[in-house]
């Protein structure tokens, strides 16, 4: 049962780009408008991190017919592009020296 809690916690936790990715990784193949409703962000937000993810290589768009479907290329445990805590912070004092 604690599992359960912990990994709930952990999910409200993740940031709408970690559920959007998330979702890509578990759908495989996949829209903009089901990878918002796996994720429960906008559509903007969406489509703003699948364009992120694209460009990055880890997903590719698979037809020119609308809605465009995309399919994941590389399969990778973080988000294209996301930074850890610690990058984060490494970032911020060499920014701010």
């Amino acid at each position: 049962m604690a599992e359960t809690v912990e990994s709930r916690q952990k999910a409200a936790r993740a940031t709408p780009r970690d559920r959007a990715w998330q979702s890509c990784r578990i759908l495989r193949q996949f829209t903009l408008r089901e990878v918002q409703a796996a994720s429960d962000i906008s559509f903007y937000q969406a489509q703003r991190y699948v364009r992120e993810f694209a460009d990055a290589g880890a997903i590719q768009r698979q037809s020119n017919a609308k809605p465009y479907r995309y399919r994941l290329v590389r399969n990778q445990v973080r988000a294209p592009g996301a930074e850890t805590r610690a990058e984060r912070i490494a970032k911020a004092k060499g920014g701010a020296a």
